[in-house]
């Protein structure tokens, strides 16, 4: 680029490492990925950490939490309020409550920088017991023997512990296959836009509230038009299908097979469970 007056040009290769990084903080992660492939010292400025945290608090913020620790409100700024990495309070950003993603898979350099709490968020987050962990060591040994073979056929082990939150958040997010874990971690609203039939009574309300156990049970609670609380429990499980294509997907029944909810993701990460023939959706 030029310079003002008699300067001449200026390469932006000039510019020291920590304000190539300020700068690239202003940027969307597809664009940092572009920057990355001009040369390998803008890959090293690109995967910095502190440019791949803000686009974590920019993704996240509007999603739906995909792990326990992500159960807070995002409190960060806006990048053009955003000063200096460096300069910033603890907390006056509130980045700093954000999270590693818990099913990153990092290079064993990048897995020994990991301090004890986050590595506790992160197998904890998995639901790993790290009960008989001692030292540090045991938990990175932890982290890495936990850490999952691929997300949606993508497993590639990143250097960047934030760029790699960022990209993994992505592709599980498009993931269209629901856990087990998924649904006992959080608790669902029914909605049906009928009155639901059940053995103690029927539900007159078109909303209830679901929680699935994780001995194979659940629970649904309504309240009646004259305000009582009606309760129903049944069996759940998770049955798994495989289209025309061969893609497998998973269904969820109630009972012994009596009703098939449909799996979809929403676009803010929730899960929806759908049954047509009865015209009930559940979302957490």
């Amino acid at each position: 680029m030029e310079g003002g007056g008699g300067g001449g040009d200026i390469s932006i290769s000039v510019l020291p490492v920590n304000v190539l990084i300020y700068v690239f903080c202003f940027l969307p992660g597809r664009s940092l990925c572009n920057c990355g492939c001009v040369s390998k010292f803008w890959r090293n400025c690109s995967d910095a950490d502190p440019c791949w945290k803000i686009n974590c608090v920019a993704l996240w913020k509007h999603k739906a939490p995909f792990g326990p620790s992500h159960r807070h409100e995002f409190n960060a700024k806006s990048k053009s309020e955003f000063k200096s990495i460096a300069q910033t309070p603890k907390g006056d950003t509130g980045i700093e409550t954000v999270t590693l993603f818990h099913k990153i898979r990092l290079t064993r350099e990048v897995a020994n920088t990991l301090s004890v709490r986050e590595l506790k968020t992160l197998l904890r987050d998995r639901g790993v017991d790290y009960s008989y962990c001692i030292d540090v060591n045991d938990f990175r040994k932890e982290f890495i023997a936990t850490s999952p073979a691929a997300v949606e056929n993508w497993s590639f082990r990143h250097s960047s512990k934030w760029k790699a939150s960022y990209v993994y958040s992505i592709f599980d997010g498009k993931r269209d296959s629901i856990t087990s874990q998924e649904l006992t971690d959080h608790h669902y609203k029914w909605t049906s836009f009928h009155p639901i039939q059940i053995t103690v009574g029927t539900f007159d309300v078109v909303e209830s509230s679901i929680v699935f156990g994780k001995d194979g049970t659940f629970e649904m609670i309504g309240t009646n038009a004259d305000d009582s609380i009606l309760v129903n429990r049944g069996i759940w499980n998770l049955k798994r299908t495989l289209s025309h294509d061969g893609k497998e997907s998973r269904q969820v029944v109630f009972g012994i097979g009596e009703v098939n909810f449909k799996i979809t993701r929403l676009s803010d990460w929730r899960w929806e469970l759908y049954d047509e023939d009865f015209d009930w959706k559940i979302v957490n």
